[in-house]
């Protein structure tokens, strides 16, 4: 009889050990895989609805104020790599939402506005959208954009272009 409760026991113990790692994947799953905020659920529809030629850059973000945007890669953090990219200093600058490091399954957009000095980072899954190339930052004024439809050999993938 006592043998049987051991292995009751010993079966429940390895169940809760399964449960808790379990757990914990499914919160490392949320961090690498988790919902974007809704302004970058909107960008991400209006980059997919882009056409393949390249259309002004000010189509993505037409009401709000902003002077240049730069695309960020996976594994950056943009208070490091935006002063790099832009060739100035970005002392005195607000990033809205706060400056975060851009995890492994993510590319970033940041919005630069030069007036109120305020960055705004925009991160989206690389999911849908795989790879953001191109001009590293380019201005309002004269930045274009365009959705390219990468034909590979098991799949199709969508690549998101900048350019002057």
């Amino acid at each position: 009889m006592a043998g049987g409760w051991l292995v009751k026991i010993i079966a429940a113990l390895g169940l809760a050990t399964v449960g808790m790692v379990g757990y914990v994947a499914a919160g490392a799953w949320m961090a690498a895989y988790g919902r974007p905020s809704a302004d970058a659920r909107a960008i991400e529809a209006r980059l997919l609805a882009l056409p393949s030629s390249p259309v002004p850059i000010a189509t993505l973000r037409p009401q709000e104020d902003w002077d240049i945007v730069c695309r960020l890669d996976p594994y950056s953090f943009p208070s490091r790599v935006l002063p790099r990219y832009l060739g100035k200093p970005l002392r005195g600058y607000r990033y809205d939402p706060r400056d975060e490091w851009i995890d492994e399954n993510w590319n970033g957009l940041a919005f630069i506005d030069d007036g109120s000095r305020v960055v705004h980072v925009l991160t989206l899954p690389n999911k849908t959208i795989g790879h953001l190339e191109g001009e590293r930052c380019i201005s309002r004024t004269d930045g274009k954009v365009g959705l390219a439809r990468i034909e590979a050999q098991n799949s199709t993938f969508l690549q998101i272009e900048f350019s002057k």
